[in-house]
């Protein structure tokens, strides 16, 4: 029922009557505790302890208690009398199911307008679960004020506890079978979650409380209660007249006497002893008065399923929500178990994080992980130190790491995380040290731990299946390069390190941009050899055809970004094109673009086509040299290279490629670049 707010006068006036003996006429009794109340007070908030006083009881009227021009609650001179007999039948009514504390906090309410959340033998985030206990009260009496007063309570608990245990247990419990929260009461306290996600320290108890499947929706009304589509009393359904006479030929517990005269509509003193429930009943069966429902009781339960199926349909709607975000959990955590370092879980789920090593439920757990944890690559080094901050003995490190990134460390221990730090700082050192003095060492030890981490990932993640095709564009990448022609028989520093770097291009093309020492310059890549040497003779007669213009051509341009690209510049891609534009015009129709994609093959073997520069003088290569690259394995990650001809190295060169990245780290030039209208201009800039 719907309660306005008191004016100030009257709370003045009521305050000093709760739990006082002073005029009351109902004892509320709650375990061990008893409450003075008056049902006055009681009656016109809740429609709850309304309907718990019987009517033939000479209730007095409200009117007859409250003055129309007092500002206390006092009994005038003509209800002195109605009052004094109404403390020699003070009646006592029984909540043994409900908690002292959450019934002293009702009754609180309904004679002061307000209630005391904390509690000097309770921690101060205990009033996130007591303002959702007194939520769930307010919905059970029926009392409208104290819900919104509850709501509010526990929005303002929930912000100041958000990163306290008290607010966790306060989610399991709202989810919890048969808490009586409600839909609103929960959204309260998810809409705090979600706010603080990013810093929750205990975000891994906080799902598992969230995944808990929401329970069909429970509503009581006048004693009877629906779930589902079945009605009761305190857990019994309704007998009919037949089974109900069996029935009473057994002993049965006084609540199964008390849910069937409620099932028939038979009234009998709410304190009526077993014995005297049982005869009632007896008596209304052999009367014929269980034959048939009353219209009363049919009516209240038609309203009841009305009510419910709304609260039906939003419990449908809850569920598909929870599926939702149950398998969006569910992937989260196996992504989350396939990062491979705990600086990569970290960088993906903090909280998840912090659970798996450093937390239980939440708390600090130092037996999780004794030692210390180096965090490579983090996105947000501040976040983790901030976050550590709030688990008592949890301290960071940050150092300088590899590759010039800070590298984090977390741990209980400051001694190990002193000697952890020191490590590293000196591990960073000499590996920059050993690529200073062996570079190439320094890029076989890269390719290594490449093919390892790769192999961890793939038995991880179970994506290595047998048999695999051969896909070319799995030679994308950074290779490091050995060739004994070049680093024994010229004069090439042992320190250089010769390269490769492949990337993916237009019409089934690779394009790779390669340092061999004395020789730098383009390649062009095909599983095709037939497509290759296609292309690339068009693509000379196309140069030689246009000599004496200004143009040039360029094939390996992914974008007009390129460098070397001019507008009007026709590529490989046009010049191919405009070959078979005859045909297609003269047949009327319109081409449709399709992107091509180079196809898996059985066969590892993919060919090349080189131009390059002359690193000393700069003199250019423009004819194109032709060799191959057989690759060991399906992940390319090893190959095996043969130039037919090398330009200035040598006939039938051989030399070998190892993977130490599957990005390329080196920028191809242009493929007309090498063209012989720029060894022109080069020859012409010498002279």
């Amino acid at each position: 029922m719907e309660t306005k707010p008191y004016p100030l006068d009257l709370v003045q006036g009521l305050d000093k009557y709760f739990d006082s003996p002073e005029y009351s006429d109902v004892t509320i009794r709650c375990r061990a505790r008893d409450f003075y109340a008056h049902r006055v007070v009681l009656a016109s908030q809740s429609a709850y302890f309304a309907d718990a006083f019987p009517d033939d009881d000479g209730d007095v009227d409200p009117a007859a208690l409250l003055l129309s021009d007092s500002s206390t609650v006092l009994g005038n001179a003509g209800a002195a009398s109605v009052v004094a007999a109404q403390q020699q039948r003070r009646q006592v009514l029984d909540l043994h199911d409900e908690d002292p504390r959450v019934v002293e906090g009702v009754l609180c309410f309904m004679y002061h307008a307000d209630y005391r959340d904390s509690s000097s033998s309770s921690p101060e985030d205990a009033a996130v679960v007591f303002n959702l206990r007194m939520c769930a009260a307010a919905d059970r009496f029926a009392v409208s004020c104290l819900k919104r007063c509850a709501v509010e309570k526990l929005r303002a608990a929930a912000e100041r506890f958000w990163d306290a245990e008290g607010f966790v247990r306060g989610l399991e419990e709202a989810y919890e079978v048969g808490s009586g929260v409600d839909g609103e009461t929960r959204g309260v306290l998810v809409a705090v979650a979600a706010a603080h996600a990013d810093g929750l320290c205990v975000k891994g108890a906080i799902m598992a409380s969230i995944r808990k499947r929401p329970e069909p929706p429970v509503l009581s009304r006048d004693g009877f209660q629906i779930i589902g589509d079945t009605i009761t009393v305190q857990g019994d359904e309704r007998m009919s007249c037949l089974k109900l006479k069996k029935a009473l030929t057994h002993d049965q517990t006084k609540g199964f006497y008390v849910a069937q005269l409620r099932h028939y509509g038979i009234s009998f003193p709410p304190s009526a002893s077993k014995a005297r429930v049982k005869n009632t009943l007896i008596e209304a069966v052999r009367e014929g008065k269980c034959d048939k429902v009353p219209d009363a009781v049919l009516r209240v339960q038609d309203v009841l399923r009305r009510e419910y199926e709304a609260l039906s349909k939003q419990w449908k709607i809850d569920c598909k929500a929870w599926e939702k975000a149950r398998d969006k959990t569910k992937r989260e955590d196996e992504a989350f178990l396939n990062c491979k370092t705990p600086g990569e879980k970290a960088n993906y789920d903090l909280g998840r994080f912090m659970e798996l090593y450093f937390l239980t439920n939440g708390k600090p757990d130092e037996e999780k992980t004794p030692g210390p944890i180096a965090l490579y690559d983090l996105k947000d080094a501040k976040k983790v130190e901030g976050l550590a901050k709030r688990v008592p003995g949890l301290q960071t490190v940050t150092c300088p790491g590899r590759d010039e990134k800070r590298v984090t460390c977390i741990g209980w221990d400051k001694f190990l995380l002193s000697n952890l730090n020191y490590d590293i700082v000196k591990d960073a050192y000499e590996h920059e040290k050993q690529k200073i003095d062996d570079p190439c060492g320094a890029a076989m030890r890269e390719h290594r731990e490449y093919v390892a981490e790769k192999r961890e990932h793939e038995s991880l993640t179970d994506q290595k299946k047998p048999g695999t095709s051969f896909d070319v564009e799995r030679c994308k990448g950074s290779y490091f390069v050995q060739c004994k022609a070049v680093m024994n028989g010229y004069d090439v520093s042992p320190k250089h390190v010769l390269t490769m770097d492949v990337k993916i291009g237009k019409d089934g093309l690779l394009l790779a941009a390669y340092d061999f020492g004395m020789i730098e310059g383009t390649m062009l890549l095909s599983a095709s050899e037939e497509k290759l040497d296609s292309l690339v003779q068009m693509d000379c007669d196309e140069d030689s055809e246009r000599r004496n213009d200004d143009e040039e051509d360029d094939y390996g341009a992914d974008d007009p970004g390129d460098d070397g690209w001019k507008p009007g510049q026709k590529t490989l891609k046009n010049t191919a094109a405009s070959r078979k534009r005859p045909a297609s015009a003269s047949s009327g129709k319109g081409v449709t673009k399709k992107k091509k994609r180079m196809l898996p093959s059985l066969s590892r073997r993919v060919y090349f086509r080189l131009r390059g520069r002359e690193t000393g003088e700069g003199d250019i290569h423009d004819t194109p040299e032709p060799g191959h690259l057989d690759f060991l394995d399906s992940d390319c990650s090893q190959f095996m290279g043969l130039a037919y001809e090398f330009p200035y190295i040598g006939k039938n060169v051989e030399f070998k490629g190892y993977k130490v990245s599957d990005s390329p780290r080196k920028k191809h030039e242009p493929w007309s670049n090498f063209s012989s209208q720029a060894w022109g201009y080069a020859k012409a800039a010498r002279w």
